[in-house]
């Protein structure tokens, strides 16, 4: 049947039809030359029928470059190899016939994109269906005209160039889109979203990711696309992440939140940033593990800072407790030994004056009353003394230089005191030479009472940098200041006060030698 059609054609041409036979074009003609060649589309041509065969090869050989082949065994084996433009196959054929040819194709990525145009004497719309459900691109009943395969030949060609052109244009747009993702100092995933039977959302599927997203995961680009969220973090289901990545979708409201996620056996603190985009789902994720261990451990410093501090108030106020307790116990020892009993006295003088008109009595009464006179001098005496020592006045009338030259008299004995005072400017403020005055004072008590010197110095001298300093020292017996019992002369609580004062102190003895204890308190109470 093929034979009497291909020769009715050619009679047909032969008669001044419109159908006109295939011209053979010559190499000499300008147009089938091998460099032309190269450029023209490829067309493989499979069908049993030889004259067949040879109508469609002269049809197609002016515009194409055509390789014909007797079956589909034969047309299969050179479209892996040569990759055509197009493929032209009869369906009925022995071997291989044109439905088993377009569904071998189709499983093979190296053919599965090839347009294939089915050509059958069967015209029926069933044949038609059951080809085009294989996967043909177009099917050809035959007899057939030549403009009409030309043309279908023409634009399953043109459509799949313009196929060949997206898809670059889509891998050059991905490529670009991969390169800015890899950029990216974050890690980048975009899902598909995964839906149920009731159109609810149930997973999110890997669609693209950068490299971080791979590094971060610890795997191959190719195990990780198409691999469902619930897979790829199996911990997410204990969390919420997948119920706030639905919500994103469902509202297309962007969210951003933090996560503990354990992967690869380590715990990692993620922040997420995600946004919907059309029916994606876009993904940041920032490591933030190093920062929240730097913030854990910033916290965990900074609680036991606290707690240090604390204990140290405590300790602070204890001390002070005990001082004020030994100052109570120093006044109190004051007001009875000293004042206390020089009052007793003078009332056992005044209960024995005979106060008969005897000149006996009058004279021991004026002994008696002179006696009392003196006691009550010493009494005024000691309740300066106790006030001085509760607040010095010296301090207040002519200042701090005067006060300290007062301490160096009055300890003066044994033990030899000498003041080297410069001028302070400006002046410290009353509260802070107040604690000057206190603790050189007390310092000075200690070298009386502990050092044995002989010879001792109170250096008073500003430091131009918002300082005041004084440095009390002596020539006595030293001792080790690494020992805890050391403490007991009172230099811990000066230690304390000075610190409460945000000031500096600096100790120094030698056994034998000496001793130099320098203090710098701030001037002004606002600086600290």
């Amino acid at each position: 049947m093929a034979k009497k059609w291909f020769l009715a054609a050619n009679k047909k041409q032969t008669d001044g039809n419109r159908m006109e036979a295939p011209q053979r074009i010559n190499a000499s003609d300008g147009i089938n030359t091998s460099a032309s060649l190269e450029t023209l589309p490829h067309v493989l041509f499979a069908d049993d029928d030889a004259n067949m065969r040879e109508y469609v090869s002269c049809l197609l050989k002016t515009q194409y470059r055509v390789t014909v082949v007797q079956n589909g065994i034969m047309a299969l084996e050179l479209a892996k190899t040569t990759r055509p433009d197009l493929i032209l196959s009869d369906i009925i054929m022995p071997g291989m016939d044109g439905i088993q040819l377009l569904q071998a194709l189709r499983q093979d990525p190296r053919t599965h994109d090839i347009p294939l145009i089915l050509l059958s004497i069967r015209a029926s719309e069933a044949s038609k269906i059951d080809s085009f459900d294989a996967g043909a691109d177009d099917y050809l009943v035959k007899p057939f005209t030549p403009p009409e395969l030309l043309a279908r030949i023409k634009a399953h060609i043109t459509l799949k160039r313009t196929r060949n052109q997206a898809y670059q244009a889509i891998k050059s747009s991905e490529e670009l889109l991969q390169s800015v993702f890899n950029g990216v100092p974050s890690s980048i995933a975009v899902y598909k979203t995964c839906y149920a039977a009731d159109n609810s959302i149930d997973d999110f599927e890997m669609f693209l990711l950068n490299d971080l997203m791979c590094q971060s995961l610890n795997r191959p680009k190719h195990d990780i696309i198409g691999k469902r969220y619930r897979e790829l973090f199996p911990t997410a289901s204990k969390l919420d992440v997948l119920d706030l990545f639905k919500e994103v979708v469902y509202t297309g409201q962007s969210t951003s939140f933090e996560r503990w996620y354990e992967t690869n056996g380590k715990n990692r603190c993620l922040r997420f940033k995600a946004n919907k985009l059309h029916d994606l789902l876009i993904v940041i994720a920032d490591d933030m593990t190093a920062e929240k261990q730097l913030q854990i451990k910033n916290e965990q410093m900074k609680a036991k800072q606290l707690e240090m501090e604390a204990r140290q108030q405590r300790e602070i106020f204890r001390v002070t407790l005990r001082t004020q307790e030994e100052e109570r116990r120093r006044i109190s020892e004051n007001l009875h030994n000293g004042l206390g009993q020089m009052l007793f006295s003078i009332k056992l003088n005044l209960d024995t004056i005979d106060l008969s008109d005897s000149l006996f009595s009058t004279e021991e009464n004026r002994k008696k009353l002179k006696n009392a006179e003196l006691l009550l001098a010493n009494c005024i005496r000691e309740s300066r003394r106790i006030s001085h020592e509760l607040m010095p006045s010296i301090l207040e009338d002519f200042g701090l230089e005067a006060a300290i030259e007062n301490i160096c008299s009055q300890l003066t004995g044994p033990c030899n005191f000498v003041a080297e005072i410069e001028p302070i400017v400006p002046p410290a403020d009353q509260e802070i030479q107040l604690a000057v005055y206190r603790i050189v004072q007390e310092l000075a008590l200690n070298i009386v009472k502990h050092s044995q010197a002989t010879e001792a110095s109170i250096k008073i001298y500003d430091s131009n940098e918002g300082f005041i300093n004084a440095t009390v020292s002596d020539n006595g017996i030293g001792f080790d200041i690494q020992k805890e019992d050391n403490n007991a002369t009172g230099l811990l609580t000066i230690k304390h006060r000075v610190k409460m004062l945000r000031g500096n102190i600096h100790c120094s003895s030698q056994i034998g030698i000496g001793t130099a204890i320098k203090i710098s308190l701030p001037k002004t109470i606002d600086t600290y």
